[in-house]
C-alpha cells in the first residue's frame, strides 16, 4: 500500500510511486503509467524546460536593449588615416 505519510513534490514522482506500488489497484496503476507516458512524450515533443529557456534567451539576446549592435564600416584613427 502507498504510504500517505509521504510527501511528493513533484507529479512525477508520486504517479511512478503508484505505478510501482503492488498494493494498489491494478486499474490506478495503470492510469498512473498512461499519465507518464503522456507526460514524457510531451516533454521530448517540446525539448523540455533547458532547451525552452535557451531558445527564449537567444531570442531575447537578438532584439532590444540588448541587442549586439554591427560593427562599424572602416576603422580610421582620430585624424582620419587608416589604421
Amino acid at each position: 500500500m502507498l504510504p500517505l505519510s509521504a510527501v511528493y513534490d513533484e507529479p512525477d514522482k508520486f504517479l511512478r510511486a503508484v505505478m510501482n506500488d503492488s498494493g494498489t489497484e491494478a486499474k490506478l496503476r495503470v492510469d498512473a503509467a498512461k499519465a507518464l507516458l503522456s507526460a514524457q512524450v510531451r516533454r521530448a515533443e517540446n525539448g523540455g524546460k533547458k532547451v525552452q529557456a535557451r531558445a527564449a534567451a537567444k531570442t531575447a539576446a537578438g532584439a532590444g536593449k540588448f541587442a549586439s549592435s554591427a560593427p562599424p564600416a572602416r576603422l580610421a584613427a582620430a585624424g582620419g588615416n587608416r589604421i
